[in-house]
């Protein structure tokens, strides 16, 4: 039997599909699958070879690679829009932060000696407003004033921040 991708005259094209496959034990991947045509000596198309490869890994890699840009490209936009007002920029950076970050609270703070003072919040409740002041200490701010370097925790208890009172 002929294969869709061949014509009447035998002439073949390589391709690339990709798609979800589905192994034997009922888990899936994303799969890659590269058809190439095998050539007579005449170039007339003897058969047609497919090989699948798992792309799972790449395929992701290239999905987040791509929200990354999106991201950049959003907070772009955002912080290059002089329609906005400079507090409407920083509150939509804000809610750009936790949405691409999955958390709910994005504050902006400023700190003063032994005092963090929220200027702006993003937060599903009114449970932190503008002008609230937290001590330094209860607050992951005072990371970053004692190591002057960014700071970042993807689970608190799971690292050196565990005995934080935050």
């Amino acid at each position: 039997g002929g294969d869709e991708r061949v014509n009447g005259q035998g002439a073949v094209n390589e391709e690339t599909y990709s798609g979800e496959y589905e192994r034997a034990d009922g888990t899936t991947f994303m799969r890659e699958t590269v058809g190439t045509p095998l050539k007579g000596p005449d170039g007339e198309a003897l058969t047609f070879l497919g090989s699948v490869r798992d792309a799972s890994g790449r395929i992701e890699y290239e999905q987040t690679l791509e929200s990354y840009t999106d991201t950049l490209q959003q907070f772009h936009e955002i912080s290059t829009d002089d329609e906005r007002a400079a507090d409407e920029r920083i509150n939509a950076v804000l809610e750009l932060g936790c949405y691409r970050l999955g958390l709910d609270i994005g504050i902006l703070s400023t700190i003063d000696d032994t005092e963090s003072t929220v200027e702006q919040v993003t937060a599903p409740d009114d449970s932190i407003q503008p002008g609230k002041q937290f001590d330094l200490g209860v607050t992951f701010c005072d990371q970053v004033v004692d190591t002057e370097e960014l700071v970042a925790a993807t689970d608190a208890t799971d690292c050196d921040l565990v005995d934080h009172p935050v």
